[in-house]
């Protein structure tokens, strides 16, 4: 049996809540399915839940900005695809 290690996540970018949202008064969760590739890269994203106002666009854009150290079987980076909650409320 290989040694098999998780994906690090090493840093996961806050979605920005744009004025549109804002102005809307929109709350929720967008959850997306990220695959993350083995090459460390971002590759796919599909949004599961999303919310109007152009905060799914939002989720998605910081969803491209993470950076990650990718899933190892038997020491070679494999490709994995996640799910990822972005949450936006107004305080």
């Amino acid at each position: 049996v290989g040694v098999t290690s998780a994906i690090k996540i090493l840093s996961k970018p806050q979605a920005k809540y744009n004025d549109a949202g804002r102005t809307q008064g929109i709350q929720g969760s967008v959850r997306l399915k990220v695959t993350l590739l083995a090459s460390g890269q971002v590759g796919s994203i599909t949004p599961v839940t999303r919310l109007g106002a152009g905060l799914t666009e939002q989720a998605i854009a910081a969803a491209r900005l993470i950076r990650f150290e990718p899933a190892k079987q038997n020491g070679v980076p494999i490709s994995k695809t996640v799910t990822i909650d972005y949450s936006f409320s107004i305080y």
